[in-house]
């Protein structure tokens, strides 16, 4: 089953089954070959930044994600409306109080929905963007789906999955969700249904 449109009320999603992976199709499916090359290439770029990172880090130089003025990026960041969404790990720099005052990482998940977004990459690459020029290291996008969130009836919905980053892990994303004190309120749920 697919879901499509951007509909705010819930009542008006309407499901259809085609999983085509060409071009824009019944189901809403906007993946194609051009996309398929652009998010290997991204995939790629956020490789290669990751590799330059973890070796500057190696070679004992002090990378700007380990300065005392570094500021941490919100976890959750969505649009209004049905969007699609990806789930984005990266590690994020701790420093120990002191007497240790040594540099460690902790590994955060980080969920993003990008209103009129095309393809999963157009709301992955701005985000990845910017937890880069914070400073986070080892940025992966872990998979993608889609997202309705209305605040107006809180009620947040996570679903589906991404041609070019593969099926996300909607538990976690809704872990993400929740643990962010804007949304406490909110009912959430997901599914694996859907494209």
């Amino acid at each position: 089953m697919a879901i499509s449109g951007g509909t705010e009320d819930e009542h008006d999603v309407e499901l259809l089954t085609d999983k085509t992976a060409n071009n824009v199709t019944d189901n809403g499916a906007t993946t194609n070959a051009e996309d398929q090359r652009a998010v290997a290439e991204f995939k790629e770029r956020i490789a290669q930044s990751n590799k330059f990172l973890n070796s500057s880090t190696a070679d004992g130089k002090e990378s700007s994600s380990c300065s005392a003025s570094w500021e941490p990026v919100p976890f959750v960041s969505i649009d209004e409306g049905q969007w699609k969404y990806v789930l984005i790990s990266a590690e994020e720099p701790v420093i120990l109080p002191p007497p240790s005052g040594d540099n460690c990482s902790a590994t955060v998940f980080f969920v993003t929905s990008k209103k009129g977004a095309a393809y999963h990459r157009n709301a992955a690459e701005p985000f990845v963007e910017k937890l880069q020029s914070s400073g986070y290291r080892n940025i992966h996008v872990a998979g993608g789906g889609r997202l309705y969130f209305n605040p107006r009836d809180k009620k947040i919905r996570i679903f589906g999955f991404s041609y070019g980053f593969g099926l996300a892990d909607h538990a976690t994303s809704k872990r993400v969700i929740e643990q962010d004190k804007r949304f406490k309120d909110y009912e959430i749920t997901w599914s694996n249904e859907g494209y």
